[in-house]
Protein backbone atom coordinates (compact mmCIF):
# COMPACT_ATOMS: atom_id res chain seq x y z
CA UNK A 1 0.00 0.00 0.00
CA UNK A 2 0.98 3.20 -0.93
CA UNK A 3 2.15 5.77 2.04
CA UNK A 4 -0.46 8.28 1.90
CA UNK A 5 -4.42 7.66 0.76
CA UNK A 6 -4.82 8.93 -2.78
CA UNK A 7 -7.99 10.18 -4.16
CA UNK A 8 -8.97 8.56 -7.02
CA UNK A 9 -11.38 8.93 -9.81
CA UNK A 10 -13.63 5.68 -10.88
CA UNK A 11 -14.85 6.31 -14.18
CA UNK A 12 -17.29 3.60 -15.63
CA UNK A 13 -20.90 3.81 -16.89
CA UNK A 14 -22.05 0.31 -15.36
CA UNK A 15 -23.10 0.91 -11.83
CA UNK A 16 -21.98 -2.07 -10.30
CA UNK A 17 -18.84 -2.18 -11.97
CA UNK A 18 -18.24 1.46 -10.83
CA UNK A 19 -19.07 0.33 -7.04
CA UNK A 20 -17.27 -2.40 -7.05
CA UNK A 21 -14.36 -0.47 -8.02
CA UNK A 22 -14.59 2.43 -5.43
CA UNK A 23 -14.99 -0.51 -2.66
CA UNK A 24 -11.85 -1.86 -4.36
CA UNK A 25 -9.86 1.32 -3.93
CA UNK A 26 -11.32 2.45 -0.50
CA UNK A 27 -10.08 -1.28 0.72
CA UNK A 28 -6.63 -0.39 -0.45
CA UNK A 29 -7.36 3.02 1.87
CA UNK A 30 -7.82 5.54 -0.44
CA UNK A 31 -10.60 7.67 -1.32
CA UNK A 32 -13.23 7.50 -4.44
CA UNK A 33 -14.97 9.90 -6.06
CA UNK A 34 -17.19 8.19 -9.18
CA UNK A 35 -18.52 9.38 -12.65
CA UNK A 36 -21.06 7.91 -14.33
CA UNK A 37 -19.44 8.54 -18.21
CA UNK A 38 -16.60 10.51 -19.83
CA UNK A 39 -17.84 13.58 -20.11
CA UNK A 40 -18.68 13.71 -16.78
CA UNK A 41 -15.49 12.63 -15.74
CA UNK A 42 -13.54 15.19 -18.13
CA UNK A 43 -16.17 17.97 -15.99
CA UNK A 44 -14.76 16.55 -12.50
CA UNK A 45 -10.91 16.03 -13.76
CA UNK A 46 -10.88 19.80 -14.50
CA UNK A 47 -12.78 21.36 -11.06
CA UNK A 48 -11.03 18.96 -8.68
CA UNK A 49 -7.28 17.26 -8.36
CA UNK A 50 -7.02 13.60 -8.22
CA UNK A 51 -4.25 11.26 -7.62
CA UNK A 52 -4.85 8.45 -10.03
CA UNK A 53 -7.86 7.81 -12.60
CA UNK A 54 -9.44 4.59 -12.90
CA UNK A 55 -11.20 4.64 -16.41
CA UNK A 56 -13.21 1.82 -17.92
CA UNK A 57 -12.46 1.68 -21.96
CA UNK A 58 -15.82 1.31 -23.19
CA UNK A 59 -18.94 3.65 -22.41
CA UNK A 60 -21.64 5.04 -24.60
CA UNK A 61 -21.23 8.65 -24.46
CA UNK A 62 -17.02 9.78 -24.36
CA UNK A 63 -15.48 6.44 -24.45
CA UNK A 64 -12.11 5.72 -22.41
CA UNK A 65 -9.83 6.53 -25.24
CA UNK A 66 -11.36 9.57 -25.75
CA UNK A 67 -10.93 10.81 -22.27
CA UNK A 68 -7.28 9.52 -22.33
CA UNK A 69 -6.59 11.70 -25.32
CA UNK A 70 -7.94 14.99 -24.18
CA UNK A 71 -6.25 14.28 -20.82
CA UNK A 72 -2.91 13.79 -22.16
CA UNK A 73 -3.40 17.09 -24.22
CA UNK A 74 -4.08 18.93 -21.54
CA UNK A 75 -1.24 20.29 -19.33
CA UNK A 76 -3.30 20.34 -16.31
CA UNK A 77 -3.91 16.55 -16.43
CA UNK A 78 -1.84 15.06 -19.09
CA UNK A 79 0.68 13.90 -15.88
CA UNK A 80 -1.84 12.15 -13.57
CA UNK A 81 -1.71 8.23 -14.55
CA UNK A 82 -4.85 6.57 -15.73
CA UNK A 83 -5.48 2.71 -15.17
CA UNK A 84 -7.82 1.23 -18.14
CA UNK A 85 -10.33 -0.63 -16.79
CA UNK A 86 -12.14 -2.99 -19.63
CA UNK A 87 -14.36 -6.33 -19.86
CA UNK A 88 -12.21 -7.04 -22.84
CA UNK A 89 -8.82 -8.36 -23.28
CA UNK A 90 -8.76 -7.69 -26.54
CA UNK A 91 -4.68 -7.37 -27.88
CA UNK A 92 -5.21 -4.12 -30.05
CA UNK A 93 -7.11 -2.44 -27.16
CA UNK A 94 -4.92 -3.05 -24.41
CA UNK A 95 -2.04 -1.66 -27.01
CA UNK A 96 -3.78 1.39 -27.77
CA UNK A 97 -4.39 2.34 -24.36
CA UNK A 98 -0.71 2.37 -23.54
CA UNK A 99 0.34 3.60 -26.78
CA UNK A 100 -2.11 6.50 -25.87
CA UNK A 101 -0.35 6.83 -22.39
CA UNK A 102 -1.94 4.61 -19.90
CA UNK A 103 -0.07 3.46 -17.46
CA UNK A 104 -1.40 0.27 -17.44
CA UNK A 105 -4.59 -2.26 -17.86
CA UNK A 106 -6.73 -4.01 -15.56
CA UNK A 107 -9.28 -6.39 -16.61
CA UNK A 108 -12.91 -6.52 -15.07
CA UNK A 109 -14.11 -7.80 -12.34
CA UNK A 110 -11.48 -6.04 -10.30
CA UNK A 111 -9.42 -8.01 -8.11
CA UNK A 112 -8.40 -5.72 -5.07
CA UNK A 113 -4.86 -7.15 -4.81
CA UNK A 114 -4.63 -6.41 -8.60
CA UNK A 115 -5.88 -2.91 -8.24
CA UNK A 116 -3.40 -2.41 -5.17
CA UNK A 117 -0.61 -3.33 -6.85
CA UNK A 118 -1.00 -1.52 -9.85
CA UNK A 119 -1.75 2.00 -7.87
CA UNK A 120 1.58 0.99 -6.05
CA UNK A 121 3.27 0.57 -9.50
CA UNK A 122 1.89 3.69 -11.34
CA UNK A 123 3.30 5.94 -8.04
CA UNK A 124 7.13 4.38 -8.55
Amino acid sequence: MTEKALHILVVDDDMLARMTAAQCVKLQGHTASMATGGAQALEMLRSERYDLILLDLMMPDVDGFQVLTEMKQDPQLQDIPVLMVSGTDEAGSIAKCIEKGAAGHLPKPLDSAQLGARINACLQ
